[in-house]
């Protein structure tokens, strides 16, 4: 049942997710998750660069990118990375936003101090 379900979710699907801005769940909020608060609250991350993985409309980039890292987020929906370039736009903060899979996704090793994944990986087919 979970793969049917999983498999249905292609990038249509989380564009037509993103589409409804007025949703009430927590990440279309601007709050950052709780766990990347406490990783600076406990001085576990100083700054960087860093890679946030299915980033949605960027909410936990924003919150890197105020604490001093230099910010990619990537995400597979188009809706949710034009929201989050607009939402940069207006605060005036420089993110670098990607549209792509994660599986497409080029890196060079040792180019992020920080990789950060809070909503990509549980919703891939295993």
């Amino acid at each position: 049942m979970l793969d049917s379900t999983l498999e249905k979710r292609d990038s249509e699907w989380w564009n037509n997710f993103y589409s409804n801005k007025g949703k009430t769940i927590p990440f279309f909020k601007n709050i950052p998750d709780e766990n990347l608060i406490t990783y600076f609250d406990l001085e576990i991350l100083k700054g960087g660069k860093a890679l946030d993985i299915g980033c949605g409309n960027g909410r936990n980039s924003f919150y890197l990118a105020h604490k001093g890292f230099q910010v990619y987020g990537i995400d597979f929906s188009e809706t949710s990375i034009k929201w989050g370039k607009q939402l940069a736009k207006e605060k005036s903060i420089e993110l670098n936003f990607i549209c792509q899979s994660i599986f497409d996704f080029q890196c060079k090793s040792e180019s992020c101090d920080f990789i950060y994944d809070s909503g990509c990986f549980h919703h891939i087919k295993p």
